[in-house]
């Protein structure tokens, strides 16, 4: 029998030295620089540096934009910006949290009444097998969203069952905890309005439910109201250029649409036998205790609708991508409650309490095989999180390098805008829409082609694009002229594409194009193969 708290430091232990080990290498790699491993990253810390030193709510400092689906973590980075604008921020902030969800882990397992030792195993997968380390080289809101989830998950679970007023600290706190999570991502109203649902037709608290659907919308409608008035959607661009929009004109449209989250769970197989295993877990506790209401069965039912409703508006369908972080812990988490709740059940419904320490046993060893291969798994996750962080430097950082030495105040039209919004004063005109609510509407509408492109290029009086051109197929301007191309030679796993384009948007801007990127070349990484116009007139 471990001692108290070991089940939780020793876990902890081994977190730390993964996080420090990938974090020295990757550091060590990239030039002594810390280089996050997805370029979103740098759109969060832009707009939080701007809100901070330009009271400006925008990627740029020049004008609002609404380019981030997740409110509350660009104001938390904001809130320490305060104290300092620092690229180590949504690191560390994300490393703490990684830390703190841990320990919330710990509690729930320890109020459940789980020994230390499959405390100690559970806590070990989550460490191994799950996409932690990814998520803090993100610096992405992932871990907030994680920590929000688990905490109203469990707490909505435990209030549920009770049907009557009796902490009113735990209904508060319920309230908070909903408004941040949607201000946070605004998935997390599904879970919300699942949380409805038990409140009113099962608890009975009509009222309460009402409260909690109205709290949760109470961060995103201040935002909302702000976003209006600065001429922008209510909603944060993002989920009208990435959101996945119906075309439902039929009963058979609007079935094929509905069936969208059965296919997605059952795209991936292991996803689906879990969510099998759920369902079976739940008819039988309902079975052996002949009663269906429970805090472990609330969760697992929520869980099940919650699993539908997220993959069918996502639409997204891979397990272990950075957004798919919380539905993976909730998952881990109803199967361990559930699993070893039906167990003890088990054997308590036959009276055969002299097996228990047998299958003690037997779950002890599925621990240490569950452990190992967690282990195996993290090994073969390792590569890509070192190799995310290596990508984003070779492509964006040389790009922000390039902007901030040559075109630090200038008009810049791109389509991957992160870094080079965070460390330079651009003006942007963004052909993906995120930050350009021209280009956004006229994607939402149809109207995004080549004239739209070089119409409102010519508008913003821009010089320089740097775009993927893959992303642009047919569309480009024809009167724009590529000077020089940038290519990653090896298989992305973080980039839009190997190859990033350099175009002068008029002829007067060739020359100077030119002489830019062949003065840059010598400060460019080895990989990187260089190709174009400019490389030409050099030889």
């Amino acid at each position: 029998m471990l001692k108290k708290r070991l089940s939780f430091f020793i876990p902890l232990l081994f977190f730390i030295g993964i996080f420090l080990y990938l974090f020295l290498y990757s550091y060590h790699q990239n030039g002594g620089r810390w280089i996050y491993s997805v370029d979103d990253a740098y759109i969060h810390m832009a707009l939080s540096k701007n809100i901070v030193t330009q009271g400006v709510w925008g990627v740029t400092a020049h004008e609002f934009t609404s380019a981030s689906s997740s409110v509350f973590w660009s104001l938390i980075l904001a809130g320490f910006y305060l104290i300092d604008v620092n690229t180590f921020v949504p690191l560390i902030l994300n490393f703490v949290e990684g830390i703190i969800l841990l320990w919330i882990l710990y509690r729930i397992l320890k109020k459940e009444q789980l020994n230390e030792v499959y405390i100690f195993f559970a806590l070990m997968i989550f460490v191994l097998f799950n996409n932690t380390y990814n998520l803090i080289f993100t610096g992405m809101e992932h871990l907030t969203q994680g920590i929000l989830v688990v905490l109203f998950f469990y707490l909505a679970a435990t209030m549920i069952p009770q049907k009557v007023l009796t902490n009113k600290k735990q209904d508060w706190l319920l309230l908070l905890i909903a408004m941040l999570l949607v201000t946070t991502r605004y998935e997390g109203a599904f879970l919300v309005l699942i949380a409805c649902f038990w409140f009113f037709f099962v608890s009975r608290r009509y009222m309460y439910a009402i409260y909690l659907g109205l709290s949760s919308l109470l961060g995103i409608a201040v935002f909302g109201v702000y976003s209006w008035f600065q001429g922008w959607p209510v909603v944060p661009i993002t989920l009208i250029v990435k959101g996945n929009r119906p075309e439902i004109n039929s009963l058979q449209s609007f079935w094929d649409y509905a069936s969208e989250g059965l296919q997605a769970i059952a795209f991936d197989k292991l996803s689906l036998f879990s969510l099998m295993a759920i369902l079976l877990i739940v008819c039988l506790r309902t079975w052996l205790n002949k009663r269906f209401v429970d805090r472990i069965n609330v969760m697992s039912v929520s869980f099940l609708i919650y699993a539908y409703l997220y993959m069918q508006f996502t639409g997204f369908y891979n397990l272990y991508f950075r957004y798919y972080f919380h539905y993976q812990l909730l998952l881990l988490l109803v199967l361990l409650l559930g699993a070893y709740k039906l167990v003890i059940e088990l054997i308590k419904y036959q009276k055969r309490d002299t097996e228990l320490r047998t299958v003690e046993g037997l779950g002890l060893r599925a621990g240490v095989v569950i452990t190992i291969l967690s282990l195996i798994l993290l090994s073969v996750q390792v590569p890509p999180m070192k190799r995310g962080t290596d990508e984003i430097f070779m492509q964006q950082i040389q790009m922000a390098k390039f902007v901030q030495k040559y075109h630090y105040n200038d008009v810049v039209a791109a389509n991957d805008i992160g870094a080079i919004s965070y460390y330079t004063n651009i003006h942007l005109v963004d052909l993906a829409g995120l930050a350009s609510l021209d280009v956004a509407m006229a994607r939402a509408e149809g109207r995004f082609n080549s004239s739209f492109i070089e119409e409102i290029t010519k508008k913003k009086g821009t010089q320089l694009a740097i775009v993927y051109d893959n992303w642009f197929p047919g569309m480009l301007p024809k009167s724009w002229i590529k000077v020089g191309e940038w290519t990653y030679p090896e298989p992305t796993i973080q980039l839009g594409g190997r190859t990033v384009s350099f175009y002068a948007t008029n002829p007067a801007m060739v020359e100077r194009l030119t002489q830019e990127l062949r003065e840059f070349s010598p400060t460019l990484p080895r990989k990187i193969v260089e190709s174009g116009l400019y490389t030409q007139t050099q030889q």
